[in-house]
């Protein structure tokens, strides 16, 4: 039954993807960029909700012979090939374009295999990136999976140009990760400094929940004094953050008296 219904989809690609290259029957234009693709509206509604709601919509489009897409045309075109003739391998030199129209577009069957494709490609080199574009278009197993690794190789990879494009959530659940595997704290405030410095105005608002994330008390009782002198650390709550991590490294008993999150993350207060 199995060999039936696969040649009976084999047979399914291959008609719809000669009706595309020979423009049969073909009842609708997408103008991208001035290069016109000649499609079936059929096949762009069965595979794209935002096409489907189009098409049975009252809109004055909806009837329209020629529809513009203002998209790139050359990641249409990708887009358009895997419609019509539905490959579970994609290209992931270019995924973020392709998420963005798949997330335009509304065609979940895209979004999965692309997940599925980077979830495969997933490596070191490649996990903040992958972990930005998880949380971007909801891709909740290659958001579980990039978190883990970038956690646990963050020593290796904080210093990648994509760190600084993670947003403020999710540069939090990083630093949160107990496993972070990194060669000091010292690194990690000095990869959210750089990370601050990137886009003062836009994450201004999230640095002081950011900075509760770090765990100061293993810091150096010489680097605390050169934290102490960063301008953003000049707010009393923030400050406060400093002489805790002080007073925790000289009075260890005072991890029984409470204490800020920071405090709570050293392993004195674990044991």
């Amino acid at each position: 039954m199995s060999l039936v219904k696969d040649e009976h989809n084999k047979c399914l690609r291959q008609s719809l993807k000669r009706f595309y290259e020979e423009e049969m029957l073909t009842d609708v234009v997408i103008n991208v960029s001035g290069r016109k693709f000649k499609c079936h509206r059929i096949i762009l509604a069965s595979l794209s909700v935002y096409y489907e709601t189009l098409f049975h919509s009252q809109f004055i489009d909806a009837q329209e012979k020629e529809l513009t897409l203002q998209v790139d045309g050359s990641t249409f075109e990708e887009v358009i090939n895997f419609m019509y003739c539905r490959t579970d391998t994609i290209n992931t030199l270019n995924a973020e374009n392709l998420f963005k129209i798949a997330d335009f577009l509304q065609i979940e069957s895209l979004k999965e295999v692309l997940e599925q494709q980077l979830l495969k490609d997933l490596s070191v080199e490649n996990c903040l990136e992958w972990f930005r574009l998880a949380d971007l278009y909801n891709c909740p197993r290659l958001l579980e999976k990039s978190l883990s690794m970038t956690a646990g190789n963050f020593g290796s990879v904080f210093d990648n140009d994509q760190f600084l494009l993670l947003s403020s959530n999710l540069i939090c659940n990083v630093l949160s990760k107990t496993n972070l595997s990194v060669p000091s704290e010292e690194n990690i405030f000095e990869a959210v400094v750089k990370w601050y410095r990137a886009d003062i105005k836009g994450r201004k608002s999230s640095l002081s929940f950011i900075l509760e994330q770090i765990r100061f008390p293993q810091m150096s009782l010489g680097y605390l004094e050169k934290v102490g002198k960063e301008s953003f650390m000049k707010p009393l709550s923030r400050l406060r953050l400093i002489e805790e991590a002080k007073n925790y490294q000289s009075n260890p008993h005072l991890r029984y008296v409470k204490m800020s999150p920071s405090c709570m993350k050293h392993p004195l207060f674990l044991k």
